[in-house]
């Protein structure tokens, strides 16, 4: 009986601590690809009319165009996006570039006047047919985040460079299945005629 009574405790005792373990899924931290590059060289770091990049680690098989600003020839964007036969779409833009040779950092977009101001955004988006299921922003907690034109001729309206862009979920964690918490373009290179 004392042996039963000591048990019954035991297990009394251990109850309370016993918690379903909640899981909770981690996207790893990217390594950073950012090597310095020779633009005295010739050589193209990409083909031209090609792009290329990582998302989350993982070569993402999606072409870039590259388009003028609506309103100047001073800048220009990226897009990019790609259409699954199970009716999921993936976006990627980085608008507001500055034509001219330099890097320049990629920030978030706060109101719709941040369209339009000379400062690189970046947006990445996923919808199930028509229907959005996840926006991505630019991480401001990181310093990171930048596209780096390279060379660029406006009389052949080409532009090449490369880029690398960590991105968060708007409004938190999904409950979707497959949309991350984050996204991370790494990586990115562009050879591209101006649209």
């Amino acid at each position: 009986m004392k042996y039963i009574l000591f048990a019954a405790l035991f297990v009394a005792a251990l109850l309370p601590n016993c918690k379903k373990e909640q899981m909770i899924i981690k996207t790893p931290t990217p390594i950073d690809t950012i090597k310095p590059i020779d633009t005295t060289a010739v050589q193209h770091i990409i083909g031209f009319g090609q792009s290329s990049v990582l998302k989350n680690g993982v070569a993402w098989n999606v072409n870039y165009k590259a388009y003028y600003h609506y309103q100047t020839k001073q800048r220009f964007s990226l897009r990019g996006g790609k259409q699954y036969a199970d009716g999921l779409k993936e976006s990627s833009f980085i608008s507001d570039i500055p034509i001219g040779i330099g890097r320049h950092s990629i920030t978030i977009v706060t109101s719709l006047s941040d369209f339009n101001n000379g400062i690189p955004d970046a947006v990445y988006g996923m919808a199930n047919y028509d229907e959005g299921i996840g926006s991505f922003f630019t991480d401001t907690t990181r310093t990171d985040n930048f596209i780096e034109v390279l060379r660029f001729d406006t009389i052949a309206n080409e532009v090449e460079g490369r880029f690398q862009v960590f991105m968060g979920k708007r409004g938190g964690p999904s409950t979707l299945p497959g949309v991350p918490d984050s996204v991370f373009l790494t990586d990115g290179k562009f050879y591209l005629k101006l649209q």
